[in-house]
């Protein structure tokens, strides 16, 4: 359907931009040798397209705010 042809398309896309950086996504364990962290996030398709999904855990007994940000293409929502 067409949400999987656009995601599909969204990550051609994003490789094809990795790979014309001269970052070679075939082999294996390639994002952990990235020059910089979550460099693969910087793409134009990532900006454009992309954001973070927030997850925050608040300890009960001191308040302290804990965050975890994961990165998405494409945001599933319920109709």
């Amino acid at each position: 359907d067409a949400h999987e042809f656009l995601v599909h398309l969204l990550s051609i896309l994003k490789d094809g931009e990795l790979q014309h950086a001269g970052i070679n996504i075939q082999k294996p364990g390639w994002r952990d040798k990235l020059p910089i962290s979550r460099l693969d996030e910087t793409t134009l398709i990532h900006r454009a397209f992309g954001g973070y999904y927030r997850s925050q855990v608040v300890c009960t007994a001191c308040k302290h705010k804990s965050n975890t940000y994961d990165p998405f293409l494409d945001l599933a929502l319920e109709v």
